[in-house]
């Protein structure tokens, strides 16, 4: 297993989970499990491949995988943006929160209730940002890996970050490239990638070819369509076409057959 295999989830790894505190935990009971297939053969997503990958990273170069990340964030002016999620950076983040039943699938009519808190600071996410943050990074992948001050990326690791490596394991995103989903949407080369944690939910998507891009946090669930369709009402207005129809609001009090999920 090489590290393009982790950057691209070809590793054969499992997924893994976040139910130890530290990632080395979790790294370290991979030698109790197996690889679904050879290295390179397909792709299945595995948050234990990344967190693999900020280790050897720390490994590497002796620094800790935060301040690796600050490195990034700096010359993209994103002064706002924590590499870790920790107890000092929880007042200047919104209060997240996820459905009350943990024991059944998640309904519209469900309550909300405040989230559990989550420590993290591993490579496969916990990262928090503002919107504003967020549009800077957009931006520098706009411009091809260049930032405020100068290139971030040379040409070459801007071409290996967004090169559609390998079809990816979710029809709907497209193909695997280095930490991104690459794809076509609405006649645009796509990249973009989301993400969440207990609580926070997020989204980041970059229009190469109309040169735009679409950000979305959220403290709660959102419906899986709606980046998507954001995505499309921007492209329709920046091509000067009709904007699509509205998808009809879900019924909160309609309640699920529980026999299909039987």
């Amino acid at each position: 297993i090489t590290a393009h295999h982790l950057l691209t989830h070809t590793s054969g790894l499992v997924r893994g989970n976040d139910l130890a505190p530290d990632a080395r935990a979790i790294v370290w009971a991979l030698r109790d499990t197996e690889t679904g297939f050879p290295p390179g053969e397909r792709c299945h997503y595995s948050d234990a491949g990344y967190k693999l990958l900020g280790l050897a990273l720390e490994a590497a170069t002796g620094r800790p995988y935060g301040d690796l990340l600050r490195g990034i964030l700096a010359p993209l002016g994103m002064d706002a943006t924590e590499p870790a999620l920790t107890h000092a950076v929880r007042p200047r983040m919104a209060r997240g929160y996820a459905p009350l039943y943990d024991d059944r699938p998640a309904h519209a009519s469900h309550p909300l209730v405040p989230a559990p808190w989550v420590e993290t600071d591993s490579a496969d996410g916990a990262i928090a940002a503002t919107a504003g943050d967020a549009a800077r990074f957009v931006r520098m992948l706009l411009a091809g890996g260049r930032g405020p001050a100068g290139a971030v990326l040379s040409p070459e690791s801007f071409r290996l970050l967004t090169r559609p490596w390998i079809e990816g394991d979710d029809s709907i995103w497209g193909h695997a490239g280095y930490g991104l989903y690459v794809f076509q949407r609405g006649g645009s080369a796509m990249v973009g990638h989301g993400g969440d944690t207990p609580g926070y939910e997020a989204y980041l998507m970059a229009d190469l070819d109309l040169g735009y891009g679409v950000a979305l946090l959220a403290a709660q669930p959102y419906p899986p369509g709606l980046i998507r369709g954001v995505l499309d009402v921007v492209q329709a207005a920046l091509r000067g076409q009709p904007l699509p129809e509205l998808p009809a609001p879900s019924d909160p009090a309609r309640v699920d057959d529980a026999a299909a999920y039987a």
